[in-house]
């Protein structure tokens, strides 16, 4: 998955390169999540060793707890898409306006 996120971030970086002055994004954006990518190996990780932890657990506490683990490593997965989806939303509602007005400055 990690691939298909950095070829997504490598579309959206490309995009808005050819939209000159009128880019959508912010170099802070796109770094932002180019460093979030470091983020979803160490999740994966940290995902994999909770997995393998809660099935060898036999105590009902210890099962309880490593529960709410995955709920929360979870949470971290979707902050990290929800972060990327935002770009993908920023572009695609504002790409076609910003096309026109680098094409009339063209024009002129």
């Amino acid at each position: 998955m990690i691939n298909e996120i950095e070829k997504t971030l490598e579309v959206l970086e490309k995009l808005n390169a050819q939209l000159g002055k009128h880019r959508i994004l912010t170099k802070e954006e796109i770094e932002e999540e180019y460093a979030n990518i470091s983020d979803f190996a160490i999740l994966k990780k940290e995902l994999n060793s909770l997995l393998e932890d809660l099935q060898g657990s036999a105590d009902v506490d210890e099962t309880c707890k490593l529960l709410i683990e995955l709920h929360l490593k979870i949470l971290d997965y979707i902050w990290h898409y929800d972060q990327l989806h935002e770009l993908v939303r920023k572009m695609a509602g504002n790409y076609r306006e910003q096309t026109k007005l680098l094409m009339t400055k063209k024009d002129n």
